[in-house]
């Protein structure tokens, strides 16, 4: 239900997207483009309320 952001060493960011009965998602985003990341975190969480997540991979 909450996504979360954290440095991961000096070059890499990632974010994780949790949600009850779904299974954990994450993904790393080179820089701290908050921007892209939010998008991301916004679209599975999106996904999971409306009940259309696959847990397939995807570009955005």
């Amino acid at each position: 239900m909450e996504h979360f952001s954290w440095q991961r060493g000096d070059l890499q960011w990632e974010v994780r997207v949790r949600r009850k009965g779904f299974p954990l998602q994450c993904k790393t985003f080179d820089t701290k483009a908050e921007a892209e990341a939010e998008a991301w975190a916004s679209v599975i969480e999106s996904e999971m309320v409306r009940g259309v997540f696959t847990g397939l991979p995807r570009q955005l």
